[in-house]
C-alpha cells in the first residue's frame, strides 16, 4: 500500500497459467469467465471491487504481464 496526496493504492499480483486467456479489459465486468464450465461462479466479486471503488472516488484495474496478473485499487483519502 502507499499514498499520495490524493488516494491511498493498493496492488495484488498473482501468478496465472501462461496460456491464460484472461482478458484484463473484461475482469471487471460482471458475469465474466473464460471457462463455460464455471458456471456456478457467479463473477460479481471483481465488478463489485471496481464499483466500491469508484464510489469511493478512486478505480480499479488490472494487467497482465508474462505470467502475471496485476489489480490496482485506488481510493480517495479525504471523502
Amino acid at each position: 500500500m502507499w499514498l499520495d496526496e490524493e488516494h491511498a493504492y493498493n496492488c495484488f499480483r498473482n501468478p496465472i497459467d501462461e496460456n491464460s486467456q484472461l482478458n484484463p479489459n473484461q475482469l471487471f465486468d460482471r458475469f465474466y469467465t473464460t471457462d463455460n464450465s464455471r458456471r456456478k461462479n457467479t463473477g460479481l466479486g471483481l465488478s463489485i471491487v471496481r464499483l466500491l471503488a469508484e464510489k469511493l472516488g478512486g478505480s480499479a484495474t488490472a494487467k497482465i504481464e508474462n505470467d502475471m496478473i496485476e489489480f490496482l485499487v485506488s481510493i480517495k483519502k479525504n471523502l
